[in-house]
């Protein structure tokens, strides 16, 4: 992101840099900006620090509209965005972004959807992981207490949604949009095999409609 060496900082100052490196960093740094990746602490106008973050929520719905495509066949019926509240649940717990479940009760499915940047670095992939370890407040936490919600009040989801239930709970699962950390460690409260980047969702749907 610093891909420039300011020498004298003045207006006319000397200014060295590599046209390569140059390009790179140009290359990343509005990449970021387009894939709404790019951290709002990086930047200082308001103006941008908005339009990341709406970038960021459009991408993420589509993603999780994508995602629940998956699911939208005649075996299984979907909900994008489920917001708990609306349910009886407190506030804070925020929505399930793809409940999905089979027609005939036997699977019923809550699915985390996250639209990740690669992680390219070890500086990259050890903040993925620190976000995701399944310690309070963290994005792996808030997903498992919705799970928690759920399956502590299935009578009141089936009635509320529609949902044929039997004695079957709530299953997790975290979709990713490419292949995560997350699915090669063993020591996180959500197995690995919870854990699918996008390109495998296909061929999970299949295995569990057999």
């Amino acid at each position: 992101m610093r891909s420039l060496v300011i020498v004298h900082p003045s207006e006319a100052g000397l200014c060295i840099f590599g046209i390569q490196t140059a390009g790179q960093s140009l290359d990343y740094v509005l990449g970021r900006i387009n894939e709404g990746w790019l951290s709002t602490e990086t930047v200082s106008s308001a103006e941008m620090k908005v339009h990341i973050g709406r970038v960021a929520e459009e991408k993420g719905e589509e993603f999780e509209a994508h995602v629940a495509t998956h699911f939208r066949e005649p075996q299984w019926k979907a909900l994008q965005r489920v917001q708990l509240k609306s349910l009886g649940a407190p506030p804070d717990l925020g929505d399930v972004d793809v409940l999905t479940w089979r027609c005939d009760g036997e699977r019923s499915i809550a699915i985390e959807c996250k639209r990740l940047k690669p992680a390219r670095t070890v500086g990259e992939v050890g903040e993925q992981l620190l976000k995701f370890k399944g310690e309070a407040r963290d994005r792996l936490d808030r997903h498992l207490n919705r799970i928690a919600w759920l399956n502590a009040n299935p009578d009141v989801v089936g009635a509320r949604l529609g949902i044929p239930r039997r004695e079957r709970e709530f299953e997790s699962l975290l979709v990713t949009n490419v292949i995560v950390p997350l699915q090669y460690v063993a020591n996180l409260p959500l197995p690995p095999d919870r854990i699918l980047p996008l390109s495998k969702l296909t061929e999970y749907v299949s295995k569990i409609s057999a």
